[in-house]
């Protein structure tokens, strides 16, 4: 039985390789595809989304939404690791197609499929916020919202004590987390679990399918990039993992926690902050990862990647 879900994402590569992985996999029905402002502007977020749908050419193209700038964007992000258009350079200059607004996409998915939207969030939280702010009778009508991002231990990625998607957006962030929907949270400490060493690029799809061209281009830039600035040979690839905790969630151990996020600008912006006190005084409000089976995750993402040069030859 096939999971319906909408995957709102800024891609930059390791989000690319997630979408490459949801268009073909036989258990998702891919209902939409948002784009947020995150690793590059809106305008280059969105032309590196309508390049990856074009380069990889999926028999059912899904439904698109397009980013807009984030009003309260922090300056400096910390170093490209995706290359300047954050595709590793393989934005295509084409002219973008006539799409709805991030926002109106999401919204309709959920109108249309009451219940049954899982929201997958591999970015900023911006326009899931901006739902639950605009269109408040929908929020009863969302199946769950997975988010990839925050920090339990508090070590972050872009700051000492936070991780990008949080730092990036923490208003947002911290209405989602005040929502009454169902919320599951795949943090840092987890998602950094699983990591992939240059033997990953010899279990890709072969050259000649578009996925496995897409993926041999793409990835030798994430390796290079780890190299170049965390002196690492292995690569994240946080929203394929975010992907694993909704189609098999039972490769992960789960936890009900208290979360709150730190809005002001300051040396704690995006930091997420967990009541881990006990007794516990702060609401629950989120279903957190603390552990991962990381092999069976590698294995159903290679498997998954797989599939998809099959389907791309």
């Amino acid at each position: 039985m096939s999971r319906k879900i909408l995957v709102d994402c800024d891609p930059g590569i390791a989000d690319a390789v997630a979408i490459c992985f949801a268009l073909f996999h036989t258990e998702i029905e891919l209902v939409g595809l948002s784009a947020c402002e995150g690793v590059v502007n809106a305008r280059q977020i969105n032309r590196n989304l309508e390049s990856v749908i074009h380069l990889l050419d999926p028999p059912k193209r899904p439904r698109m939404g397009l980013a807009s700038t984030c009003g309260s964007a922090p300056v400096d992000t910390g170093p490209a690791l995706d290359g300047p258009d954050g595709l590793a350079n393989l934005a295509l200059d084409i002219e973008l197609q006539r799409s709805a607004s991030a926002e109106k996409v999401i919204a309709e998915a959920v109108r249309n499929n009451p219940h049954d939207v899982t929201l997958l969030c591999l970015g900023p939280l911006t326009n899931v916020a901006g739902l639950l702010q605009h269109h408040p009778h929908l929020e009863e009508s969302i199946n769950r919202i997975v988010m990839v991002g925050g920090s339990v231990k508090g070590v972050g990625n872009v700051t000492p004590c936070a991780e990008f998607n949080m730092y990036f957006d923490p208003d947002a962030a911290q209405r989602v987390l005040k929502s009454a929907t169902t919320k599951s949270m795949v943090p840092l400490d987890v998602s950094a679990e699983v990591r992939f060493d240059l033997s990953f690029l010899d279990k890709l799809p072969i050259a000649s399918s578009r996925a496995g061209h897409f993926l041999r281009q793409s990835l030798p830039t994430l390796f290079r990039s780890f190299r170049q600035h965390h002196a690492m040979e292995e690569i994240f690839l946080h929203g394929l993992v975010g992907m694993m905790a909704c189609l098999h969630p039972n490769f992960f151990h789960w936890e009900e926690m208290a979360c709150n996020i730190e809005t002001n600008n300051g040396l704690t912006r995006g930091m997420t902050v967990f009541d881990r006190r006990f007794p516990c005084e702060w609401k629950k409000n989120v279903e957190v990862a603390m552990r991962v089976e990381s092999h069976l995750v590698q294995d159903a993402i290679i498997a998954g990647l797989r599939w998809a040069g099959k389907q791309t030859i």
